[in-house]
C-alpha cells in the first residue's frame, strides 16, 4: 500500500483543502505506525484529521468520546454531509445498536462512532475489536474527571477491560505541562508519541484591571463597549464564571444595548440558547453574555477578529487564576488571531486584586516569565 497516497485520498474525502501540516503528517504517521498519541495544538489546527485520516485507513470501529452532545453533533453532522461512515451514541438522539454498528463497517470497512464518556460501558463490543479511542478535548479528563464527570477517570479501565487492547488518541488545545503525564496515566496510554504546536500569537494583546467597587467595574465595562460599538461593526464577547454571574451582566449590557445583546448558558431552553446563538453568528446581534463553560466558542472558527472580555473571577498575585489560565490559552487558539492590529486590546481581565498588562506574548508583573510560559 502506498501510505503516501492513501493519505492524501483520505484527506480529500474528508473536504481537506491544501496540504497537511508537518505536524499533522507526523501525528498521522505515529498512528499508523501503532502509537498512542498526545497532541497539544490550537483550536482550528486540524487535529480531527489526525485520527480521522488513520482511522479510516486502517479500518475498523474508532471510538470518539467527545465532553457535550453539541460537539458530538457538530461534527459527526459535518462528517454525514461529507458521505463518512459515522455513528452516535448520544441521549438526545437515536443511538447505534450492535446491529448498525456491524453493518456500518461491513459496508464501509469502517466506522466512527462519536459518544460521551458516561455511555461508554452500555456498549457491547463482544462482537468487536476496538482499532482506536480517541480522546478530544482530553483536559476535561483532569479539570472535570475529579468533579463532576467522574466517567473521565474511568476510561483507562475501559480500554483495559476490552478484549483486544485500541490505540488511545489524546488531543486538546489547553493541556499545561504538569497536566499532561497525568493525563497519560489516566487514560492508560503506552508508549505515547507526543506533538506540542506552540499556542504563542504575537498580535494578541491582554489587559487586565483592578477595581475598587462593582460599581467602577461596569463603568468600565460599559466605557469599553462604548469604544467598541462606536468604532468597530465586529462582535463582542463577555465571559462570565457563572450562570447567575452571567445573567445578572446581561441584564446590565442589554439596558445600554437592547437590540444587540444576546446571551447564552447551559439552563437557558435548548431553542432559545440555539436562537441566541444564531442571531449571534449571523451579525444580527453584537454582544454575547455566556457563562465561560460554554463550548459556544468553538463555532466562532470562521468569524473575524473581535474583543472579548472575562468578568467576576478574581485575578490574584503572583499567579493567574485557574479561571484566567484558562482564559488567557484560549486566546492562543485559532485564526481569528491572525487579522488583528498589533497593540489592539483584545480583552479585558476584570479583577479585584490585580492590574496586568501583555502585549505580543510579554507581559508586566509576572515575575520574569512570560504568558505564554505558563501554557
Amino acid at each position: 500500500m502506498d501510505m503516501k497516497k492513501s493519505v492524501k485520498q483520505t484527506a480529500k474525502l474528508l473536504s481537506i483543502n491544501g496540504k497537511l501540516k508537518r505536524t499533522q503528517v507526523e501525528a498521522i504517521n505515529d498512528v499508523l505506525d501503532g502509537h498512542d498519541l498526545l497532541v497539544v495544538a490550537p483550536i482550528s489546527f486540524g487535529k480531527s484529521a489526525i485520527f480521522q485520516i488513520p482511522s479510516i485507513i486502517k479500518g475498523g470501529l474508532t471510538i470518539v468520546l467527545v465532553p457535550t452532545l453539541s460537539l458530538l453533533h457538530d461534527q459527526t453532522d459535518r462528517l454525514q454531509q461529507l458521505g463518512i461512515s459515522v455513528g452516535t451514541l448520544a441521549s438526545d438522539c437515536i443511538s447505534w445498536d450492535n446491529a448498525d454498528i456491524q453493518a456500518a463497517i461491513r459496508k464501509h470497512g469502517y466506522l466512527l462512532l462519536y459518544t460521551t464518556p458516561e455511555p461508554l460501558w452500555k456498549l457491547d463490543l463482544s462482537d468487536f475489536s476496538v482499532t482506536c479511542l480517541v480522546v478530544d478535548e482530553c483536559h476535561c479528563v483532569t479539570s472535570w474527571g475529579y468533579g463532576f464527570r467522574k466517567a473521565y477517570l474511568e476510561i483507562g479501565d475501559f480500554v483495559d477491560r476490552l478484549s483486544r487492547r485500541p490505540q488511545i488518541i489524546a488531543l486538546t488545545a489547553t493541556a499545561p505541562l504538569p497536566d499532561r503525564g497525568q493525563i497519560k496515566r489516566l487514560l492508560h496510554m503506552k508508549h505515547v508519541k507526543e506533538h506540542v504546536v506552540s499556542l504563542y500569537r504575537p498580535k494578541l494583546t491582554f489587559s487586565a484591571y483592578s477595581f475598587v467597587s462593582e460599581e467602577v467595574r461596569q463603568k468600565k465595562l460599559k466605557s469599553l463597549l462604548k469604544k467598541h460599538m462606536e468604532t468597530s461593526d465586529g462582535a463582542c464577547i463577555i465571559y462570565c464564571n457563572t450562570k447567575k454571574n452571567t445573567r445578572a451582566v446581561y441584564d446590565l449590557v442589554k439596558r445600554w444595548y437592547p437590540e444587540q445583546a444576546a446571551i447564552c448558558h447551559s439552563n437557558l431552553p435548548n431553542g432559545e440558547r440555539k436562537r441566541n446563538e444564531k442571531e449571534f453568528l449571523h451579525g444580527h446581534r453584537r454582544i454575547m453574555v455566556l457563562s465561560h463553560t460554554q463550548n459556544f466558542f468553538l463555532q466562532l472558527l470562521n468569524m473575524c477578529v473581535f474583543p472579548s472580555t472575562h468578568m467576576n473571577t478574581p485575578l490574584y498575585r503572583s499567579i493567574l487564576h485557574r479561571g484566567h489560565f484558562l482564559f488567557v490559552r484560549s486566546y492562543g487558539m485559532g485564526p481569528m488571531c491572525g487579522p488583528c492590529r498589533a497593540n489592539e486590546p483584545l480583552g479585558g481581565l476584570f479583577s479585584r486584586h490585580h492590574s496586568t498588562y501583555w502585549t505580543g506574548g510579554h507581559e508586566r508583573s509576572m515575575g520574569g516569565k512570560r504568558i505564554w510560559d505558563w501554557m
